[in-house]
C-alpha cells in the first residue's frame, strides 16, 4: 500500500461527520483526502465537468487551511443539487438537476405565445409557481401622465390600477422613474428614504403611495427595469400581500430572468398593438434630426449637409411637425423611440 493510500485510510478512519461536515486531524492527511477524491473523479469524470470543478474549488479551500497552519481541517458538505460530498450521497452520476426554481422549457415557451391573453396566462402560472400573489408588465409607462402605456398585463388588483391613474401617482411614483433611469431591480422597501419622508413633502407623498399600495394587497415587491433593444423600455414588478421582502431577494435571479424573457416578447405585442402608424420622414429630414441628436446647431447641420442654415431649420420644423411634438428636442425624442433616426456615430 502506498504511503498515500496509507493516510488516506487513516483518515477515514479516524474522520467523524459533524452536521454534513468531515473532520480531519492532521493537514497532511486532509490533503491526502481531497488529492485522493479528485484523482478519483477525474478517472471518472471529464476535467472540465461540474464534479471537477467544484471538487477543485474544494482542494483550494482545504490547502488554504493546510498552508494556514490551522490544526482541523474541513471539507464542506456541498449541498448543491448536482454534486454532493458522498456522505450524504447521491449515486455517481445521476442526472445534475438545476437550482432554478423555473423550468427553463417554460420561459423558452414564452416565445411561442401568439396573443397578449395567451403570453399573460403563461406568465402567471409561472408567477403562481414562486407563491407570488401579484404581478405586472408595463411596456413604456409615461413618466407623466399625459398618455397611456402602450401595453400592460398582469395581476395586479383592477381597483388598484384605477386608483393610481385617478390620482396620477405615476407622476411621483419612484418605482417607475427608477427603471427609466437604471438597469437593476429595485427592492420596494429601497424606493424612499424612512429618515426623510417624514419632513419632505414629495416623500410624504410617496409613503402615502405605498400605503395606498399595501391597502389593496401589494404590500412587499421588486420591480425589474427592462431596457432594449434600440431604446424601447419596460418594467416588471412582483408583489406580495405578506411575504417577507428578503424572500424577494431569494427569488432574484429567477425574476430577472423571467422579466427579460417577458419583455423578448411584451415589447412586439406592444409595437403591433399600437394603431397609429409611424410618420414619414424624407432623407434630408432624418439626417437634420440624426445631427441635431448628436448636439449641432442648425448652422452646422447646413455646413455637414451643404445647405442653408434656414433649409436645415425648415427640415427640422417639418419633421417637428410629423411627429407630433413642440421643440427640437422633443422631436429627436419622438423618433429615436420609434425607430426613425439612429446615432450618427452608430
Amino acid at each position: 500500500m502506498s504511503r498515500r493510500d496509507r493516510l488516506l485510510s487513516e483518515s477515514l478512519a479516524s474522520s467523524e461527520p459533524r452536521n454534513g461536515i468531515i473532520v480531519v486531524s492532521n493537514g497532511e492527511i486532509a490533503g491526502s483526502v481531497i488529492v485522493s477524491i479528485v484523482t478519483l473523479f477525474h478517472n471518472h469524470f471529464d476535467s472540465c465537468s461540474q464534479y471537477a470543478q467544484t471538487l477543485t474549488g474544494l482542494l483550494l479551500y482545504c490547502l488554504t487551511g493546510v498552508v494556514g497552519g490551522r490544526s482541523r481541517s474541513r471539507l464542506p458538505n456541498v449541498r448543491h443539487d448536482a454534486c454532493r460530498m458522498v456522505s450524504e450521497t447521491e449515486p455517481l452520476g445521476s442526472p445534475m438537476t438545476s437550482r432554478m426554481l423555473i423550468d427553463i422549457a417554460q420561459l423558452r415557451a414564452l416565445d411561442q405565445c401568439d396573443s397578449v391573453s395567451a403570453l399573460s396566462a403563461a406568465v402567471s402560472e409561472i408567477v403562481s409557481g414562486l407563491h407570488i400573489d401579484y404581478w405586472l408588465y408595463a411596456f413604456e409607462p409615461p413618466l407623466v401622465s399625459d398618455q397611456p402605456s402602450p401595453l400592460h398585463m398582469g395581476t395586479y388588483p383592477s381597483a388598484w390600477i384605477e386608483r393610481y391613474l385617478e390620482m396620477a401617482y405615476v407622476n411621483i411614483d419612484p418605482v417607475v422613474s427608477y427603471c427609466h433611469d437604471h438597469a437593476i431591480p429595485l427592492p420596494w422597501d429601497n424606493a424612499d428614504d424612512p429618515s426623510k419622508r417624514i419632513i419632505d413633502p414629495h416623500l410624504q407623498k410617496i409613503r402615502h403611495l405605498f400605503g395606498e399600495a399595501k391597502e389593496f394587497g401589494l404590500g412587499t415587491g421588486i420591480s425589474v427595469p427592462l431596457h432594449g433593444p434600440g431604446v424601447c423600455w419596460a418594467l416588471m414588478s412582483y408583489a406580495s400581500r405578506d411575504r417577507p421582502a428578503s424572500d424577494f431577494d431569494q427569488l432574484l435571479p429567477e425574476l430577472h430572468l423571467l422579466s427579460h424573457y417577458v419583455h423578448e416578447v411584451g415589447r412586439r405585442f406592444a409595437r403591433t398593438k399600437s394603431s397609429a402608424p409611424l410618420p414619414i420622414l424624407t432623407k434630408r429630414e432624418r439626417e437634420c434630426l440624426s445631427w441635431a441628436a448628436e448636439g449641432k446647431t442648425s448652422w452646422e447641420i447646413g455646413q455637414l449637409l451643404n445647405i442653408s442654415e434656414r433649409t436645415s431649420i425648415f427640415h427640422l420644423q417639418n419633421a417637428t411637425h410629423k411627429l407630433g411634438v413642440s421643440g427640437r428636442q422633443a422631436a429627436i425624442a419622438r423618433a429615436i423611440s420609434m425607430g426613425l433616426i439612429v446615432s450618427i456615430r452608430s
